[in-house]
């Protein structure tokens, strides 16, 4: 391509098409790219983005809050498209290259509990996911989702309430936008805080994502914040973990590893002190962290 450059200097078509093939080479962008995100622009054309698409009779959901035989427990289908569990696990499960933290890091289980697909939580399976992960023995629980338009958010603070009932920490990830979620138009959903600006529980970690650099650039662009809504930072920026690719690892980046790092950390830490509350965890981490 670089003597095609020098070749046809004045040939800008030409030239526009080898830059678009350098980005292409440089973002790593090749055929199997190509075809998962048209997979996943599919996907969301035609059930996203269709009004006609129910999905909830196809999982046998009757839409009542009482209802909760509803899904399957196959969580392997379609990894190569829905690839984030994956990711999130190998960062829950790793021991940071550390080996004195194997045997802690061994006492460390993941129960997978799928709420959505590709973005579309609805408040009930969360609601519902959290209350089944408190029933069964979690003591943190990972969100690393989130959304932007809450419809039924009351079942989701029940939730909370519930697990804080049951002292488990809930360990949530602030988003990927860039943006300052403590305005109210640009509200981040789960929340622990109500209509009212108040805090209803003390078992519910905001994660945001930090980066590799000790400079300004600390805060990652990416990451959403607010000095109300988002509690804590943590590492976010190409951290390494499991994949569903060929190579079986990969990098990440974004508040979902951050808040996995931050939920890993609660365990190591439950794993030493099983008796602290949800509260005194929340308060330990938030008092020694940035």
């Amino acid at each position: 391509m670089d003597s095609l450059k020098k070749g046809y200097q004045k040939n800008n078509k030409l030239l526009d098409l080898i830059q678009t093939f350098e980005d292409f080479i440089n973002n790593n962008i090749d055929d199997d790219w190509v075809i998962r995100n048209n997979l996943t622009s599919s996907e969301r054309l035609n059930k996203l983005l269709n009004f006609d698409y129910d999905e909830r009779s196809i999982i046998g959901d009757s839409q009542g809050l009482n209802d909760s035989g509803y899904g399957n427990k196959i969580i392997n289908h379609n990894l190569d498209l829905l690839h984030h569990g994956t990711l999130m696990a190998g960062i829950l499960t790793s021991n940071f290259d550390e080996g004195s933290l194997t045997n802690l890091t061994n006492n460390i289980k993941i129960m997978p509990l799928c709420v959505s697909a590709l973005g579309d939580e609805r408040d009930k399976d969360i609601a519902m996911a959290i209350r089944y992960a408190v029933d069964n023995g979690a003591k943190v629980i990972n969100i690393s989702s989130g959304k932007y338009f809450s419809l039924n958010e009351d079942w989701v603070h029940e939730a909370i309430l519930y697990a804080e009932a049951k002292d488990v920490l809930i360990v949530a990830s602030s988003g990927n936008r860039g943006l300052n979620i403590d305005l109210k138009d640009v509200y981040k959903y789960p929340s622990d805080i109500d209509s009212t600006g108040t805090e209803i529980s003390n078992n519910f970690i905001r994660v945001g994502s930090s980066n590799y650099t000790l400079d300004s650039t600390i805060v990652h662009p990416a990451t959403n914040y607010g000095k109300k809504e988002v509690d804590i930072f943590a590492p976010g920026e190409e951290i390494f973990t499991t994949s569903t690719q060929v190579e079986k690892y990969g990098y990440t980046s974004g508040t979902s590893g951050a808040t996995a790092i931050v939920s890993k950390i609660s365990a190591l830490v439950f794993s030493y002190y099983p008796n602290l509350s949800a509260g005194q965890l929340k308060d330990i981490l938030l008092m020694s962290g940035v």
